[in-house]
């Protein structure tokens, strides 16, 4: 069961069209232009390697991954040397302490931010303190508001997801006070008595920003959704692209007050299982695969769709094998991916 602690889960996703219109179907068929990327290996030297990665960010010329080893839960990586230069965000480290796994990491100039809804906290490490990368408690947000995901986007404002009565989106200001709500939560049909909370444990994925903080996007994991949302200085919040899909099935308990639970129902599909941005481009690894088929297997591909920050289809790449995770450098020139599986980090040239 899904808890209202309990921030990562899998899966959903996906869009298309624009001005906020919706559309039922297979989302990769929108692709037109499919390009085939061979990997290359990536090896650490001294023979280091990675514990357990959940994501992977790019920074100049580093790979920020959320790499839990029981002790730490970040490492940093010298792209030019191959070399793990440092690990970070030790467990139980006082007195700003990660007590458990974050959520929704994204990096802001030279910082480094995530979320833990265990501790309704936002820590953020300066990624020029070479020696030190110590993660620091920015804000606390208040545990009434029910916040699952919190973002830092443009004009000092952070953008949250929660069980929200007001609407599915919470925009608040540089001290965690709410300003406003918007928009709807997708609807299920032949559920009743179900709870904003409930949609929200349903409704998880990834929320991630534009480097320059005024877009962001929501790319659900276990149904088949992605938002893009555009905010300006007086704090309105428009929806650029707006695709419902495919909407997973799940099993809900509890009275959204005392004890929330949403479980996915295992013949739903998986679809967008990661996700990374740049500037320019949002990419979207697709898995289109049921649960209960093979778990492991829903849980990785060889698809990735990359989208303009309009919802227009980009390119579909078709890597020659499968991964979990990507990232993309600023320049959108190099993807590096991880595969679980054989614990190996990969890249591939995508211009």
């Amino acid at each position: 069961m899904k808890k209202i602690s309990q921030t990562f889960i899998f899966f959903i996703v996906l869009i298309i069209f624009f001005q906020s219109c919706n559309k039922k179907g297979d989302y990769e068929k929108e692709f037109k232009k499919i390009k085939f990327l061979e990997y290359e290996t990536f090896n650490l030297k001294n023979n280091q390697f990675y514990s357990k990665i959940y994501k992977l960010l790019i920074y100049k010329d580093k790979i920020i991954a959320y790499d839990y080893n029981k002790e730490t839960f970040f490492s940093i990586t010298d792209i030019s040397d191959n070399i793990i230069i440092n690990h970070f965000g030790k467990l139980g480290q006082g007195p700003n302490e990660v007590m458990m796994m974050p959520s929704t990491l994204t990096i802001i100039n030279d910082s480094f931010y995530f979320y833990n809804s265990s501790q309704n906290s936002l820590f953020s490490t300066n990624l020029k303190e070479k020696d030190k990368y110590m993660p620091n408690k920015i804000i606390d947000f208040d545990p009434n508001k029910k916040i699952i995901n919190a973002l830092p986007i443009a004009y000092k404002r952070y953008i949250a997801l929660g069980g929200f009565e007001g609407g599915r989106y919470l925009l608040l200001d540089e001290n965690g006070n709410s300003l406003s709500s918007f928009f709807k939560y997708p609807e299920f049909t032949n559920y009743k008595n179900i709870t904003n909370l409930h949609k929200a444990l349903a409704f998880q994925g990834h929320l991630m920003r534009r480097p320059d903080g005024k877009r962001f996007f929501f790319a659900g994991r276990e149904s088949e959704i992605i938002e893009i949302l555009e905010i300006d200085k007086t704090d309105n919040i428009n929806k650029i692209f707006n695709f419902h899909g495919r909407i997973a099935e799940f099993n809900f308990d509890g009275d959204g007050i005392n004890f929330t639970a949403s479980t996915i129902k295992n013949k739903s599909k998986l679809f967008f299982i990661d996700a990374n941005c740049t500037q320019n481009y949002i990419y979207l690894l697709y898995s289109n695969k049921v649960i209960k088929d093979n778990l492991s297997n829903a849980l990785k591909s060889s698809k990735i769709l990359v989208i303009d920050w309009n919802g227009k289809p980009i390119n579909l790449f078709q890597l020659d094998i499968d991964v979990n995770y990507i990232a993309v450098d600023e320049n959108d020139v190099i993807l590096y991916a991880y595969n679980a599986d054989e614990e190996q980090l990969v890249k591939f040239n995508i211009k």
